[in-house]
């Protein structure tokens, strides 16, 4: 749903820019677990007929709670010189977060640009909301991801498909030609 509404933004963007029209979107990727990386990915469209200058991409919500997160590549701000209408720019970093619980409403990051070099009209835009993230313990996230439970999964998937396999195999065995019609006794 999230894609979609980014998707519109676009479109929507691209029918009514005129001049530089950052669109910027901020999401974890993958699952985010207690004491592993997680990396955050902010990406910037210039939806807009010109270019974009002096792009300053800002995501405070981390240094805002760093009690509960632990910094270790990256930077919390990217400075863009220049972003040329339709191109995209992608800013990275990672964190290791120290606690597990909900994550609610992942703030968005700030976005502050340009349409000129001289830096005399700044325009202030902020990334798509993501909502509401969980960050697993270590503990639940192996439970959920451990090979026990794939293996009960793949022999349900096998005794799926194996069953129906078989009663094929043994009409084809046992029937020449086909199983034998009920004949009508009236």
């Amino acid at each position: 749903m999230l894609r979609l509404a980014i998707f519109i933004s676009l479109l929507i963007a691209v029918v009514l820019a005129q001049g530089p029209h950052l669109v910027a979107d901020k999401s974890i990727d993958g699952d985010a677990v207690q004491h592993q990386n997680m990396t955050i990915r902010i990406r910037i469209w210039n939806v807009g007929s010109a270019p974009a200058f002096n792009v300053n991409v800002t995501d405070k919500t981390w240094s805002l709670a760093a009690e509960h997160y632990a910094l270790i590549d990256g930077s919390l701000e990217a400075l863009y010189e220049r972003i040329g209408p339709n191109e995209n720019v992608t800013h990275t970093y990672t964190l290791i977060p120290k606690v597990y619980g909900s994550l609610n409403d992942l703030p968005p990051a700030t976005l502050k640009y340009s349409s000129s070099q001289d830096g005399s009209d700044t325009v202030t835009a902020y990334t798509a909301v993501s909502g509401m993230r969980f960050i697993y313990s270590q503990a639940a996230w192996d439970k959920v991801h451990s090979w026990r439970n794939w293996a009960i999964t793949m022999s349900l998937l096998a005794a799926s498909l194996g069953a129906p396999l078989a009663a094929y195999g043994y009409v084809q065995l046992n029937y020449d030609k086909g199983l034998p019609k009920k004949s009508k006794s009236a």
